[in-house]
């Protein structure tokens, strides 16, 4: 009798922990935006609680999927690319805990699968902070102070809690989500629907004042692909999408500062600079001396800085192993090395490439590289699939749900554009989060 008690007072703590879970996972989108800390140590705590709850039911199975195993395989290569290039024990410690992001997304299924109204949940938070984060973000431009007293610089929206200049990169990767998520649950309700325009054209506008181009471009890529892939409401998706681009255009007519950021500026910094200075014609001469390719040597890669950074990762991937690499989070050191400086300037180092594909071909080697490009690659066949069926055959393949996920993905994976730190800890959120809805119901085995 005392060994059942036991068990059953296990299992009622264990309870707890779920709750715990749940609760973590629907506070999730606003905790993204509160800064790294918070929504690093959620993630992490959602895995955990998922991974004892295996243990604890024996459940071993569920890991048996393809996601599980192709993960795996991206986690042991930056593994012994850490080990063997040694370049600090916290790059070292960084790649070891990387398999917590395993451990949320398989959590994350579980409570979807298990609890209908976590999702419900989860849609309302994110819905509630879009609209916490455009009423900051529009207080900022129009009175040149949020709500917490940050003061908008004139070229760049901050977050109001932080103060990061990354309220565009926050709405443009979770804006296929929030969008989606709330066609699933509300498609019916024309009211509602209506609603949900109007926030379509706040975002839309606001992330081309917040200055961030880059973000501007996966909204752009975010609405064709929406328009064409969602079953209904095509028709107002491009009217809201006529309005918004009409408010925009007035705005770029009448405000010099948004427009010298989002044109101007963008025209000239993809300009090579016509006069040769003596520095550019002495580096010329170096990689001439030394026989070294010249890279992105008649356009900028959007600019020159950017063009530096990226002739400095692929020479340091060129000097190096190019199988695994120089292991995750290391580029900050090899391209501070004097080699390197000399080779292409100051603004050659940096903490990351700012390329997703460049950092991991020279952190992760060809086998990284080539594990999240053939990942793309299928997403990008995925959404190209459901869009020849639903145009030609009448035949939607994927619900709102998935739609939302893989063009989440699809837009932080896109390849030709500068991005941030691949394994910073809320853009690698903002990688893994739309998996979740994606593998809700397709393309795994775990079973619970």
């Amino acid at each position: 009798m005392s060994s059942l008690a036991d068990t059953d007072q296990s299992s009622k703590f264990f309870e707890h922990f779920i709750k715990i879970q749940k609760y973590l996972f629907i506070s999730l989108p606003f905790l993204i935006f509160s800064g790294p800390f918070l929504a690093d140590l959620s993630i992490t705590l959602i895995g955990l609680i998922y991974f004892f709850q295996i243990i604890k039911e024996k459940k071993y199975n569920n890991l048996k999927s393809i996601f599980v195993y192709i993960f795996l395989i991206f986690w042991i290569n930056t593994l012994i690319s850490s080990f063997i290039s040694f370049s600090s024990y916290h790059n070292i410690g960084s790649s070891i805990v990387y398999i917590r992001f395993l451990f949320f997304v398989l959590g994350g299924i579980y409570l979807l699968r298990n609890d209908k109204n976590t999702l419900r949940h989860f849609c309302t938070v994110l819905t509630c902070t879009f609209i916490l984060v455009l009423f900051d973000g529009y207080i900022q431009y129009f009175f040149n102070q949020g709500i917490s007293g940050i003061v908008y610089n004139k070229a760049r929206l901050s977050n109001f809690i932080t103060g990061e200049l990354i309220l565009g990169s926050y709405l443009s990767r979770l804006f296929p989500l929030v969008i989606l998520l709330n066609i699933y649950f509300y498609k019916n309700n024309m009211f509602f629907i209506f609603l949900l325009s109007i926030l379509i054209i706040l975002v839309d506008v606001l992330i081309f004042l917040s200055g961030e181009r880059a973000s501007f471009f996966y909204l752009l890529i975010s609405i064709i692909l929406i328009i064409l892939m969602i079953n209904k409401f095509k028709i107002l998706r491009l009217i809201t999408f006529l309005l918004s681009f009409s408010i925009i255009l007035i705005i770029t007519i009448n405000n010099d500062k948004v427009k010298n950021r989002m044109i101007t500026q963008t025209f000239n910094d993809f300009k090579k600079e016509e006069k040769i200075t003596e520095d550019n014609q002495l580096i010329d001469k170096k990689l001439s001396d030394n026989n070294q390719l010249v890279f992105f040597n008649k356009y900028n890669a959007f600019t020159k800085a950017h063009n530096q950074l990226y002739s400095s990762a692929l020479k340091i991937y060129s000097d190096n192993n190019f199988l695994i690499g120089i292991g995750p989070k290391s580029f900050r050191k090899y391209c501070n090395k004097i080699e390197y400086i000399s080779l292409f300037g100051e603004d050659s180092c940096s903490t990351h490439p700012h390329n997703t594909y460049i950092q991991l071909l020279t952190e992760t080697g060809i086998i990284g590289f080539l594990i999240v490009f053939i990942i793309f690659l299928f997403i990008t066949y995925k959404i190209v699939e459901h869009i020849f069926f639903s145009i030609f055959k009448k035949k939607y393949l994927l619900d709102e749900l998935q739609i939302g996920g893989y063009i989440a993905i699809f837009i932080s994976l896109w390849p030709i554009v500068p991005t941030g730190n691949f394994f910073n800890n809320w853009i690698s959120i903002t990688y893994f989060l739309p998996i979740i809805f994606i593998l809700k119901d397709k393309y795994t085995n775990v079973k619970y």
